[in-house]
């Protein structure tokens, strides 16, 4: 599947409800996923060319929903270079988030 088909299944489960605002979360950060109001949730599994995690407590979710206010995407656990050894590991999770209309990443 293609980042543009990723992009269209995601984005026919949350409507208008489009994020502009990517937030990248790691061990420490995730429990703001309970802030979110009614979000909608892709297991990382379910999406095409998004990393899996070595790190147990990293839960490879993306949630799209409602934070203070604003429309985001929640990529909950990433990869790194220094352990899966590829520079371009958070590529397509980037690129589905840009295709959302996410135009900043935190």
């Amino acid at each position: 599947m293609s980042v543009a088909a990723t992009v269209e299944r995601i984005s026919d489960q949350v409507g208008h409800r489009l994020p502009k605002l990517a937030i990248v979360l790691s061990t420490g950060l995730q429990a703001v996923d309970g802030d979110v109001e009614a979000p909608a949730i892709f297991s990382y599994a379910d999406l095409p060319d998004f990393p899996t995690s070595a790190v147990p407590s990293h839960l490879g979710r993306l949630l799209v929903g409602k934070l203070a206010g604003h429309s985001v995407a929640l990529l909950e656990s990433h990869d790194d270079y220094y352990t899966s050894g590829r520079i371009d590991t958070m590529r397509a999770p980037l690129a589905v988030a840009a295709g959302l209309g996410c135009d900043k990443v935190l």
